[in-house]
């Protein structure tokens, strides 16, 4: 047997330059030992490989691999927000002299003017207010037996053209009693500007009577005017504008954005992620506020709600986002502030980032969507409009909001584990036999066979490794430890590596399995091609807290192979 050996490593100083020419060399010469060495599985099993069938981009969290969302646009409205809701004149009174037993057709004249925006605190803190829609009514009243025919002119109240609003109507007269009757007038103030410092009313009529006798006393408060703005939208809004003096520029805002299942994709490792918790996960969003303005966010959260079958988020008992809760009933919501404070300040015609972490709500949405829910991400809360500096809003004007998220491949694998599958196609031995008798022959020659499986664990989870091979090339997607005659090697189980606090591999685990093979089994490596097939069960590791933080060179490295001894030379 040792001249066999040193047969062995003599053909292995001139080893045939192809299988061939081998097959020619297996009958000539004396008798020795010839050894073939076929690679099966030789691969680096990278668990990123689980998701290069993403489209979603890949990044790194904390040196730990991460998907990237693609960014969600959002816009939260402030100008088109903007409303007054109810901004009244003050009364004016006109008294009139009225002398004694005048008749039917004596006339009046009355003229006046007066601030009617004196006793006003809505208007009175900003200098200008363009509107985009919003109707002035004023009513003027009479108690003269006597009709009154006036047109009033408002100055800080100005059309397209720069004029001061106008009209004129006529009140009937009133029967003489004391009582009142009344004419109304009706302003559309769309595209109008209003200048609440300059805003004047001018009044001028004529009373002419209409029954006698009158009496004199009717000429105290004989004309009365009042009016008032209801829901007025702001086109611009212009001036020092300070939120304490003007509630109105503190705005309730909600704006919602649905997630689309197919935004996300987590590739093979999807199953893992929905049964697992993901512990890093960060929100990054990019405010541009277009105002020229600084505004101020109170309260301002980020949820997750889900959709009714219309396509609207659900609402709770007061009307509020139905926002998604944890195990202790709390809503699932991110503040979105600046370090340290309660609130986020955006200064004005400028962009502010904004990173947050998010793991709970992470965990949540992509939970939902990968069980096929429709949800959508919710931003609520108030934003203070102004410091009291000169400024200006647009009805345009908006939080214009890129939101991106980065997920990191930070979890903890379901026990159940996640598969890997690896598939080749290799050179066989067919270039030794011509016919399946020669192949019978060339089994019985067979002195030993051996399988060698050299293996790396560099991933945070423990790993079952299944190896088989079987005759001839197969497609993807065949299974070929189903097959009859494939040949299977027994699992080898790899422990979990040390890992740090955070997850990661620190040390890698290896270890060499060497199994005999019987003479039949290597009768599948006996033709021009075989196929192999590698199975890599990732299952949880104990270390890290049970976190499993996925590095991109995270991988469970295999070279295996199987060498044959032959008997060779003429004796045989």
């Amino acid at each position: 047997m040792a001249a066999m050996l040193c047969l062995a490593a003599t053909m292995a100083a001139c080893e045939p330059a192809s299988l061939t020419e081998a097959r020619d060399q297996l009958g000539r010469g004396g008798e020795r030992v010839v050894e073939y060495v076929l690679p099966i599985v030789t691969d680096s099993a990278k668990v990123q490989d689980l998701v290069d069938t993403t489209e979603t981009a890949l990044d790194t969290l904390g040196g730990v691999l991460a998907l990237r969302a693609d960014p969600e646009s959002l816009s939260v409205g402030v100008g088109d927000e903007l409303t007054y809701q109810d901004v009244d004149f003050d009364t004016f009174v006109v008294d009139l002299i009225v002398p004694p037993g005048i008749g039917p057709g004596y006339m009046i004249p009355f003229s006046s003017s007066f601030d009617v925006l004196a006793s006003d605190t809505v208007l009175d803190a900003v200098d200008t207010v363009v509107v985009y829609s919003g109707t002035l009514v004023v009513t003027t009243q009479n108690r003269l037996p006597a009709t009154a025919g006036y047109t009033v002119t408002l100055d800080g109240f100005l059309d397209a053209a720069g004029s001061p609003l106008a009209a004129s109507g006529t009140v009937p007269a009133a029967p003489g009693d004391g009582s009142y009757v009344s004419d109304v007038l009706n302003f559309d103030l769309a595209g109008v500007t209003i200048i609440p410092a300059a805003a004047i009313a001018q009044l001028n009529g004529t009373a002419t009577v209409v029954t006698s006798p009158v009496d004199p006393a009717l000429g105290t408060a004989a004309v009365v005017q009042d009016g008032s703005i209801s829901a007025i939208e702001i086109q611009s809004l212009a001036g020092s504008l300070d939120p304490a003096q003007t509630p109105e520029l503190v705005i309730g805002v909600e704006e919602a954005r649905e997630i689309l299942r197919s935004d996300v994709d987590f590739g093979d490792l999807e199953e893992a992620v929905e049964a697992s918790t993901i512990n890093d996960a960060v929100v990054a969003l990019e405010i541009d506020n277009s105002a020229s303005a600084p505004a101020v966010l109170s309260d301002f959260t980020l949820g997750v709600v889900r959709l009714d079958a219309f396509g609207d988020i659900l609402r709770d008992a007061f009307g509020d986002p139905d926002y998604e809760v944890d195990s202790l009933g709390q809503p699932i919501v991110i503040p979105v502030t600046d370090p340290g404070v309660p609130t986020l300040t955006l200064a004005r015609s400028s962009a502010s980032n904004v990173s947050l972490q998010s793991a709970p709500l992470a965990t949540r949405l992509f939970h939902l969507l990968l069980a096929d829910e429709r949800v959508s991400l919710v931003a609520a809360g108030t934003i203070a409009v102004g410091d009291g500096a000169p400024s200006r809003i647009e009805r345009t004007d908006a939080l214009a909001v890129v939101l991106g998220v980065i997920v990191a491949f930070d979890l903890t694998i379901p026990d159940t584990g996640v598969q890997i599958t690896r598939h080749s196609v290799n050179n066989g031995l067919g270039d030794l036999v011509e016919d399946e008798r020669e192949a019978d022959s060339l089994v019985a020659r067979i002195d030993s066979v051996e399988f060698t499986a050299e293996l790396v664990n560099r991933t945070p989870f423990g790993t079952e490794i299944d190896i088989a091979f079987v005759r001839d090339s197969l497609p993807e997607g065949v299974d070929v430890f189903l097959l009859p005659g494939a040949v299977t090697i027994d699992r080898v189980t790899l422990s979990a590596p040390p890992v740090d606090a955070q997850g990661r591999v620190s040390q890698a685990i290896s270890d060499t399995v060497v199994v005999r093979l019987s003479n039949t089994e290597v009768r599948e490596l006996l033709n021009e091609f075989f196929t192999a097939q590698a199975r890599i069960r990732l299952l949880p590791g104990t270390g890290g807290g049970g976190r499993g933080a996925i590095q991109a060179s995270d991988a469970v490295l295999i070279n295996s192979r199987v060498r044959v001894l032959l008997h060779a030379g003429k004796s045989q």
